[in-house]
């Protein structure tokens, strides 16, 4: 049997070329793009918009849920995932989830399940759903 050469094991290669930083600057591959014109209006407008203080509901208010803005198939996964949310969190607030129809009208809906409403169940709807798929209003 003959015996084959060793071989040594790779080196590591970057997969930046390395570069000079003058005065500390950070380079260039570390800057994020700049947003699109529609994004930055939307995000400048957020910013500069007045708050409204979100105070805890209770059962004398009624959240009303509707969905939009995405395909079909979207906006089930969408119903999904909030009924499943408002599962997670029982509460005194009930719910109204305004079902879009073929006709244009949405067809209110109240659910048996009641919401805990605070300040962390819009934010975790955007962090699920994301942005502009559920339209939330506390009356």
């Amino acid at each position: 049997m003959t015996a084959l050469p060793s071989i040594a094991p790779a080196e590591p290669m970057p997969t930046y070329p390395p570069t000079l930083e003058t005065n500390g600057a950070a380079s260039d591959r570390d800057e994020e793009p700049a947003l699109p014109d529609e994004a930055r209006t939307r995000a400048a407008a957020a910013a500069t918009a007045e708050t409204v203080p979100l105070e805890n509901a209770g059962s004398d208010r009624v959240l009303h849920v509707r969905f939009g803005g995405a395909p079909a198939d979207e906006l089930v996964r969408a119903m999904k995932t909030f009924r499943q949310l408002i599962r997670e969190r029982p509460g005194e607030t009930r719910v109204i989830v305004h079902i879009p129809a073929p006709g244009g009208t949405p067809l209110p809906m109240e659910l048996t399940q009641t919401v805990a409403y605070d300040i962390e169940l819009p934010a975790e709807v955007t962090r699920r759903l994301g942005e502009g798929v559920v339209d939330l209003r506390l009356v």
